[in-house]
């Protein structure tokens, strides 16, 4: 009863996060740090690509945007990891159309150390779905965690680049 669109892009100066959740309804409890725990869309990189750890190392970024259950507000968005906030300077716009949401987030690299053109880091995208009744489920893209304990591997990204026009 959820799904996700992605669509990936990217400047020199930042990484950018659009698509569509649909999901039959909006669960929306908890709030700041906590926004993973009900319906929230994160992505992961594992930027020194040694398997991503929830342990506050630099290298490895998680950033999620979920539904506030806020009237002031749509959508919240928070950073784990070394940054542990909302991030002021990523750029975020959701519009909600019924059981729908479109959504743009815009990356400063300065926050993706390692993310360059040619260069392959780690990197995943979840959506985690509760339903008012308790259930949930976890949608994953690449994700291995059997091979190194305590860390999770995920598939690769690779921006590639284009020399510009004469």
């Amino acid at each position: 009863d959820a799904s996700v669109l992605l669509y990936l892009g990217w400047t020199p100066e930042t990484f950018y996060v659009a698509g569509i959740v649909t999901d039959d309804e909006q669960v929306a409890r908890f709030h700041e740090s906590q926004i993973y725990r009900d319906d929230c869309l994160e992505v992961f990189w594992d930027l020194d690509r040694d398997g991503f750890r929830f342990d506050g190392n630099p290298r490895d970024v998680q950033i999620g945007l979920a539904p506030s259950g806020k009237p002031e507000t749509t959508w919240e968005l928070w950073a784990w990891g070394a940054l542990n906030q909302r991030p002021d300077d990523v750029q975020v716009a959701v519009r909600q159309q019924g059981r729908r949401a479109l959504f743009e987030l815009g990356i400063p690299l300065k926050h993706l150390p390692g993310v360059a053109v040619d260069g392959p880091v780690r990197f995943s995208v979840a959506y985690h779905d509760r339903d008012a009744d308790g259930k949930e489920a976890k949608l994953h893209w690449s994700v291995d965690t059997a091979s190194i304990p305590g860390a999770i591997l995920f598939g690769q990204m690779t921006l590639s680049g284009h020399e510009a026009a004469p």
